[in-house]
């Protein structure tokens, strides 16, 4: 360090990675990138839970409704057989 240079001046005359160097802007290109593709997953993963959900929810309405046929299907059974 020369006597007449300040602190800072000696720190800003080194060379280091902050920011503005091309490595800095690199890593921001690299991170921005890979960002950028786990949203891609992050979205196209949400969708395939989602059609998952729909596809959960039809079974469930499926089941019900022959739940509730067969129970009306007894009904009407007992109903015929109580008329005879």
């Amino acid at each position: 360090m020369k006597e007449k240079q300040t602190l800072e001046e000696f720190i800003n005359s080194q060379p280091y990675y902050g920011h503005g160097t091309p490595e800095y802007l690199e890593g921001i290109e690299v991170g921005a990138k890979w960002q950028e593709e786990q949203s891609k997953e992050m979205e196209e993963n949400q969708y395939i839970i989602n059609e998952m959900k729909l596809l959960i929810e039809l079974e469930k309405a499926i089941q019900q409704r022959d739940y509730y046929y067969e129970l009306w299907s007894k009904a009407n059974q007992t109903f015929k057989q109580q008329e005879q």
